[in-house]
């Protein structure tokens, strides 16, 4: 298997990078078909913007199914994707709520 990392990553941050696969089904079953409604590998994108990290996988999707190493590299992603998003949100609250004040 591939880096996941590699091929998930695509973020709102880096909007002018161009798409390098397409989102949904590729029509191929990398590790065989694991149950009789297997519908195969599917592209995914992660992004994230203010307080909110987002998984498009281009279809409606049931389930998925990952090897431990690519869940552990899919939650690394997300962990990620998660420290951006509070970031990023952040940024954008008032000075008072940064500083644990509350308004008046």
């Amino acid at each position: 298997m591939g880096d996941m990392a590699d091929d998930l990553e695509r973020t709102m941050e880096t909007p002018d990078e161009p798409e390098q696969e397409k989102l949904g089904p590729t029509g191929k079953f990398p590790d065989g078909k694991l149950s009789p409604d297997d519908e195969g590998e599917i592209n995914l994108e992660v992004s994230c913007g203010p307080g909110v990290v987002k998984l498009d996988f281009g279809i409606q999707v049931r389930w998925i199914a990952l090897p431990p190493d690519g869940a552990l590299e899919l939650a690394a992603l997300l962990a990620a994707h998660a420290g951006k998003a509070t970031a990023a949100l952040e940024e954008q609250a008032p000075t008072i709520l940064k500083s644990g004040g509350s308004p008046s």
